[in-house]
């Protein structure tokens, strides 16, 4: 799934990338029947769903579900003046990127490839590096200004690696667990002991099992813009 355009004067707006039908209740080994369509329990399992798969984004500081951010850079800001580095990645898709002349107005930038060699920019996917060059690929500086060059772009997984997924069902199943199907059978002041699943004990993660954020950890980003 992907957001409509999250601008620079937003927060961003995190996409599920699970399901209930294709994705959860297989791994809870349950059908729709188990859910009935409609029911409390339905509403329940869909937001903590959407939940899980807007912490474990939180948690790793980047989209998993493809997502599209429309932001505006400072021209002439990155470590030589030839690069931009965009706040979300790896990069899915750059869509455009329009630098403003001062007076001149707006000019549209197309990638340029060894194969279609422009006065462009080519991209780090992997890390969300935005390179301005030349024709024959030598890099240049982006022209400067003041929020003068707007980029929209698609970041996240595609497909959601495994471990990052496997991490947000296991969520899903003990936010289930634990709030579902075990306050049914817990006594008033009765609360669920953790005994076997060690989870953090403090801060914002407080609660969450270890094994979860062990999965979570190689994978998050470092910063946030």
């Amino acid at each position: 799934m992907t957001s409509a355009n999250q601008n620079a004067l937003t927060s961003p707006n995190w996409q599920d990338f699970l399901t209930v039908n294709d994705d959860v209740l297989p791994w809870l080994q349950m059908t729709t029947s188990d859910i009935p369509a409609g029911s409390s329990l339905a509403g329940n399992m869909q937001l903590i769903t959407s939940m899980a798969c807007d912490w474990v984004q939180d948690y790793l500081g980047r989209p998993v579900a493809p997502t599209t951010f429309d932001r505006r850079f400072d021209g002439w800001s990155g470590w030589n003046g030839a690069y931009l580095e965009l706040p979300y990645y790896p990069v899915l898709e750059v869509t455009s990127v329009i630098e403003y002349w001062g007076v001149s107005g707006p000019h549209n930038l197309v990638e340029s490839t060894p194969t279609a060699q422009v006065d462009g920019w080519q991209c780090e996917y992997l890390t969300g590096r935005l390179i301005r060059v030349f024709p024959g690929n030598v890099q240049k500086p982006w022209f400067p200004g003041s929020r003068n060059v707007e980029v929209v772009w698609v970041a996240g997984y595609n497909p959601v690696p495994p471990t990052i997924r496997t991490a947000t069902l296991e969520l899903v199943a003990h936010w289930w667990a634990n709030t579902q199907q075990q306050s049914a059978l817990r006594l008033p002041g009765e609360t669920v002991s953790d005994e076997f699943e060690p989870a953090e004990t403090s801060g914002p993660f407080a609660g969450v099992p270890l094994r979860i954020i062990d999965l979570l950890s190689p994978k998050s980003q470092i910063g946030i813009g």
